[in-house]
């Protein structure tokens, strides 16, 4: 993905871990954006209706931005999931903190 480390958190390495406790069903995605910050998402499928996310954003260095994990109910793929940890990844890595989770009239910023 990039030559840069990234400097993951422990938040990562607990959702990592976890794995043990998911269905067959996984997605990941890992990109570097156009303003130079990585993005990380993954999701599992814990339940027929359960996804379990993480994104995380780092800087240009490759130091955390933000990272996150949520479980989203009412979810039967894990793809629908990791759209949405893709989406609030890019919204973080734009301008550094990211565009506000509520300003839905705002494109993604990346």
């Amino acid at each position: 993905m990039t030559d840069v480390e990234l400097e993951t958190t422990a938040r990562f390495k607990e959702w990592d871990k976890s794995s043990e406790n998911f269905l067959d069903e996984q997605a990941r995605h890992e990109e570097t954006l156009k303003n130079g910050c990585h993005i990380v998402a993954r999701a599992r499928k814990i339940a027929d209706d359960k996804v379990s996310v993480f994104f995380g954003t780092y800087g240009v260095d490759g130091g955390v931005i933000k990272e996150q994990t949520e479980i989203r109910d009412g979810l039967t793929c894990a793809k629908d999931a990791l759209d949405f940890a893709i989406d609030k990844a890019k919204r973080h890595a734009g301008g550094g903190a990211g565009a506000p989770d509520d300003n839905h009239h705002q494109a993604t910023p990346i």
